[in-house]
C-alpha cells in the first residue's frame, strides 16, 4: 500500500517540475490558501488560480495512478472499486454523451485520461474512440478488455496527429494535470476546425467549496493539483484558442459504497472505509445516488480557427 505523502517530504524531480510562475497568467506572486496532505496550496495574486505549489514529478504521479488508484487506494484518494461501481459511472457517461452529441454527432474521439475505458465503451458505432492514459497497467487493461487503442504517457507529451479529432474529452482530468494550460493547448491542436472539447472539473469558487474549505471533497492533493473557478476555467480554455459554447453545473450518480469510501479520507474516519466494503457486498452495492452540489462544471468549447 502506498504511504501517505508527509509534510516536509520533497517528491519533486530535478526535471519537469511545475513552473514557479502561474500557468494561467504568468504571475509569480501567490497567497497561501491551504496546507493539505503535506502540500502547499496557493492562490495566484493576479488571476486567482488555485494550485499546488510543490507538486510531485511526472514519474511519481505515474506510480500514483496505477491500478490501486481504481481499487481502494485511500492514500491515493481514488475510487473504492471502479469496476464494481461501473453502473453508476456508465449512467454519468451516457449523460455526457448526450451533451456532446448536441454539438457533434460522431467521428474521431480522443478520451484523455480514459481510465478503464468505460466512457469509450458507452459510445455508439458512429464514434471511433482512442484513449490516452498515464498508467501503463491501466492502459493495458483497457486495450485487453475493450480492444481500444490507448496511448500511454502525459497527455501534453504524447505524439498524436494534429487536426485529427472531432472531439476531445477530459472527464475529471484537468485538475490532475501538472500543467493544465499545456493540456488545453494540446487539445486545441489535435482538434479539427469545428471540433469540440468537452470537460468536467470542480469549481473552487462554488458555495460548497467555500463553505467546506480544506475539507472540500475535491481538495485532495496530490491527486488534484489545480482548482479552477468558473472565471479561471473560462480564461484557460479561451487562452488555449477555443470558443466556449456551454458551461453548466452538472450532478452525477455515485455508488452508495463510494460515498462512504470518500468520507473515510475526507473526514479521516477509517470505519467508513470498512463500511463501504460491507455495503459493496450487499444489494446496496448496486444502488447509486444522484446529487448536484453545483460545484462541478461541465464545459464545452469549439475550435473555430483553421489549423496553422
Amino acid at each position: 500500500m502506498c504511504e501517505r505523502y508527509a509534510p516536509g517530504v520533497s517528491v519533486l524531480a530535478a526535471e519537469g517540475e511545475l513552473p514557479s510562475t502561474c500557468t494561467l497568467c504568468g504571475a509569480q506572486e501567490t497567497r497561501p490558501a491551504y496546507h493539505k496532505n503535506g502540500f502547499e496550496v496557493v492562490r495566484c495574486a493576479e488571476c486567482n488560480l488555485v494550485y499546488v505549489s510543490d507538486a510531485p514529478s511526472a514519474d511519481v504521479l505515474r506510480q500514483h495512478y496505477d491500478w490501486r488508484f481504481f481499487q481502494g487506494g485511500t492514500e491515493r484518494f481514488g475510487y473504492h472499486d471502479y469496476e464494481r461501481e461501473s453502473a453508476a459511472l456508465n449512467r454519468n457517461f451516457r449523460q455526457r454523451i448526450k451533451l456532446i452529441e448536441r454539438h457533434c454527432r460522431g467521428g474521431q474521439l480522443l478520451d484523455v485520461g480514459c481510465a478503464l475505458g468505460y466512457f469509450m465503451a458507452q459510445l455508439g458505432s458512429h464514434w471511433a474512440p482512442v484513449g490516452s492514459e498515464l498508467s501503463g497497467d491501466v492502459a493495458e487493461y483497457t486495450r485487453r478488455t475493450f480492444g481500444f487503442d490507448v496511448v500511454e504517457g502525459e497527455f501534453d507529451q504524447i505524439d498524436l496527429p494534429n487536426g485529427s479529432y472531432d472531439v476531445v474529452t477530459m472527464w475529471d482530468v484537468i485538475e490532475h494535470a501538472r500543467n493544465p494550460m499545456r493540456m488545453l493547448k494540446k487539445a486545441a491542436q489535435l482538434l479539427r476546425p469545428g471540433g469540440v472539447l468537452a470537460l468536467t472539473t470542480g469549481d473552487i469558487g462554488s458555495i460548497c467549496a467555500r463553505v467546506s474549505g480544506q475539507r472540500w471533497y475535491l481538495m485532495v492533493p496530490p491527486t488534484h493539483l489545480f482548482f479552477f473557478t468558473n472565471a479561471t476555467l473560462k480564461r484557460a480554455v479561451t487562452q488555449a484558442g477555443l470558443t466556449i459554447v456551454d458551461v453548466r453545473y452538472t450532478g452525477k450518480h455515485v455508488a452508495f459504497s463510494e460515498i462512504f469510501f470518500r468520507l473515510s479520507y475526507i473526514l479521516g474516519v477509517s470505519a467508513f472505509e470498512r463500511l463501504a466494503e460491507r455495503i459493496a457486498r450487499t444489494p446496496l452495492g448496486e444502488v447509486s445516488l444522484y446529487y448536484n452540489l453545483r460545484d462541478i462544471m461541465t464545459l464545452v468549447a469549439v475550435k473555430r480557427n483553421a489549423p496553422s
